[in-house]
């Protein structure tokens, strides 16, 4: 299984997600403390999203005995 690849794809397609939400937050109505708060919750599901992507990666890497 290729997890580079897969973990890359869904990696990018959950930045460009993120970008586009915390465009919109910026657009909205909302407070600015409610808006920045918000943005730091995308960025913190971003870092943590990496960190399970290499996790996965190293986990089969590991597996496959290479």
């Amino acid at each position: 299984m290729d997890t580079v690849l897969w973990g890359g794809l869904v990696f990018l397609l959950a930045v460009g997600g993120m970008f586009l939400a915390m465009n919109r937050i910026d657009r909205s109505a909302m407070p600015d403390r409610k808006k920045r708060l918000l943005n730091y919750a995308l960025l913190a599901g971003i870092a943590i999203l990496a960190i399970v992507i290499f996790r996965w990666h190293s986990v089969t890497y590991m597996a496959t005995g290479l």
